[in-house]
This record gives C-alpha cells, sequence and structure tokens, in this order.
C-alpha cells in the first residue's frame, strides 16, 4: 500500500506540478532525526501526562503487564506495524490534493483535512462519540500545523506512531476502541465523559483540553524553518506555508 501512495504521488507531483517527492516531505533531510525525537518525545509526554491525570484524579487503576519473552516480540512488532501505519496515513494525507488546497488557503487544507480524516475514523460500532470526533479532529489539523511548519512528514509521523504507541502499548490503553496485542502496562479506566469511556483516552475531555493547549501553542506566530527549496516561488518566499499571523520566509536564492 505505501508503495501504491508512494507511486500514485510521485505521479502527480511530477505531471502536474513538476516536482519530486521530497517536495511534500518524503526522505531524509538532515532535520529528520532530530524531527522524529521531538515527535516522539513530545507524544510520550503527553500520553504520560494524561495517564498521570487519570491516577491522581483516581479515574482510573493499572498493573504490571505480562512480561515474557513472547511479548517482547509481540511489542517490537506492534511498534514496527504502529510506525507503518502512521507513515502510510500522514502520506495519504498530505497528498497532491492537499498540496494544491494548501497553497492557496492553509487553512482551508488543515481544517479539510482534519474533517476527512476524523470522518474515515467514525467507529464501526459502539455508537458515535462526538467528543472522540472532535478530538481526532483537532489531532489532525496539529499533524497538519506540524507539516506545513516543517514540510518534512518526519515530524508528524513521530508524533502519530509516539501517541499510538504511548498509548497503547505502554499503558495498555484503548486507541479508538481498539487494544494494542502486547503492552508494558495495563490501564483500566472508569466510564465517563473525562476518560473517554470504551473508545479510549481519544474520547476523554482531558484529552481536548491538552490538545487544544498543543495546538494553540504551535500556531502561533513563528518563521518557517528550512523550507524545501522545490517549493520556494521565484522570489525566494515561500506563500504556500503561510498560516495566520504566520510569516513564512526563506533567504533568496541566488
Amino acid at each position: 500500500m505505501t508503495g501504491a501512495i508512494l507511486l500514485s504521488s510521485w505521479g502527480c507531483l511530477t505531471i502536474f506540478v513538476r516536482l519530486p517527492l521530497r517536495a511534500i516531505g518524503v526522505g531524509f533531510d538532515r532535520w529528520w532525526l532530530i524531527h522524529t525525537i521531538t515527535g516522539l518525545a513530545f507524544e510520550a509526554a503527553l500520553v504520560t501526562l494524561t495517564w498521570v491525570a487519570f491516577l491522581v484524579l483516581r479515574l482510573a487503576k493499572f498493573s504490571r503487564g505480562p512480561s515474557n519473552q513472547s511479548i517482547s516480540t509481540d511489542i517490537l512488532l506492534t511498534a514496527l506495524l504502529i510506525g507503518g501505519s502512521a507513515e502510510i496515513e500522514q502520506l495519504v494525507s498530505r497528498r497532491y490534493v492537499f498540496q494544491v488546497i494548501a497553497k492557496r488557503n492553509p487553512p482551508a487544507a488543515m481544517f479539510l483535512c482534519g474533517l476527512f480524516l476524523a470522518g474515515i475514523h467514525l467507529p464501526s460500532e459502539g455508537g458515535f462519540a462526538p467528543i472522540a470526533m472532535l478530538n481526532l479532529f483537532i489531532v489532525h489539523v496539529l499533524f497538519a500545523m506540524l507539516y506545513l511548519r516543517t514540510r518534512s512528514l518526519s515530524l508528524p509521523v513521530a508524533v502519530h506512531a509516539g501517541w499510538n504507541f504511548a498509548l497503547g502499548t505502554v499503558y495498555g490503553m484503548s486507541i479508538s476502541r481498539n487494544d494494542a496485542p502486547a503492552t508494558i502496562w495495563v490501564t483500566v479506566a472508569k466510564p465517563g465523559l473525562w476518560t473517554g469511556g470504551a473508545f479510549g483516552p481519544e474520547g476523554a475531555l482531558i484529552i481536548t483540553i491538552l490538545l487544544l493547549v498543543a495546538t494553540t501553542c504551535i500556531g502561533r506566530p513563528v518563521k518557517q524553518q528550512n523550507p524545501s527549496p522545490d517549493l520556494l516561488s521565484p522570489d525566494g518566499t515561500t506563500p504556500s506555508l503561510r498560516l495566520p499571523l504566520v510569516a513564512a520566509t526563506a533567504p533568496k536564492q541566488g
């Protein structure tokens, strides 16, 4: 599937705008390792903060998960699966259509992307979960913001994978009503709006608050760092990276 997505993205970019895949953030550059570590650390901290809040407010109980060689192997395989699925989802959401909309209207691109991805995560069972859908919308807008800040897939992929791994595999909480096959800890949360109930923390009001704070901080005016040269206009600016109240500039190309 990843190969098909890369091939179709490459075809659209090559045929319609004559840009390489790295123009949408695919590949390795000198920042990818920093972005990856930052993204994993950010989500580990966010999930840990949520877990601690559950314990302090007595909204959940936890216990040690099973420990044996097969579990360790399962955890490693789960990490690889989570990383691969995060890469695929971010590739899908940053394809040609997103690039076209973002070049003309970045806020619209973020809004539509969040709406689309929240929609495809609608639960097939258990009923509609409005808070969960709101949280999924906010988090996908957050992913789009991170991408537009860096023009690299490494940061949103790391944040996405870090969230799922920390939530499901480390702390043993449900991920959109799905349980990880192997966990380090097992957390059993009480039902309610603050914990997300059966949907998991992604449907919790605590997560809504944390996501809004994170999105507000990331959305503050900053200068664009290290934009891809392929995305620069002839005058050296990067209009496609402009967010509300954000001046995205780059050095003139000699």
